[in-house]
């Protein structure tokens, strides 16, 4: 498992932010995604609840073995 590490808050935007709060709350913001975008946060959400990654670290094209280490 890769090892986790803060995000580079000097190169964030506020777009950054908005992603990984709506994926980190994502339960309690997103009952039933209605669009593209939605669905692809609470995948994020998702991916890093079940396999312990920061959601920063999580990329929409990040491969779940070569980018996440997830065997």
């Amino acid at each position: 498992m890769p090892t986790t590490h803060p995000p580079e808050w000097a190169t964030c935007t506020v777009n950054d932010l908005v992603d990984w709060l709506l994926s980190e709350n994502y339960q309690h913001l997103l009952s039933a995604p209605a669009s593209l975008y939605e669905v692809q946060r609470v995948v994020i959400g998702i991916t890093a609840i079940k396999c312990g990654i920061d959601v920063p670290e999580i990329k929409l094209t990040d491969s779940f073995s070569m980018d996440l280490g997830v065997d």
